[in-house]
């Protein structure tokens, strides 16, 4: 597997795409692990969603809107 960031989250979304949700999460924790963005973020919350860890979705979500909400308009 990659180690680039960006290449991870494209994994994250594909394995999304595809339902397969622990791929996903394994996917954007490991983007994560290498730097934390919105995209991981939203990323993660919407695989543990899926997963049933909604708890633990709504935090990652909470910061990756936190982070969107950051960037420059």
């Amino acid at each position: 597997m990659t180690k680039e960031p960006e290449a991870l989250v494209s994994a994250g979304n594909s394995a999304l795409e595809a339902g397969q949700w622990s791929a996903a999460r394994d996917s954007f924790r490991a983007a994560l692990d290498l730097s934390e963005t919105a995209e991981a973020l939203n990323g993660l919350g919407e695989a543990l969603w899926w997963l049933g860890e909604t708890h633990d979705s709504v935090g990652y979500r909470e910061r990756a809107y936190a982070e969107f909400r950051r960037r420059p308009t």
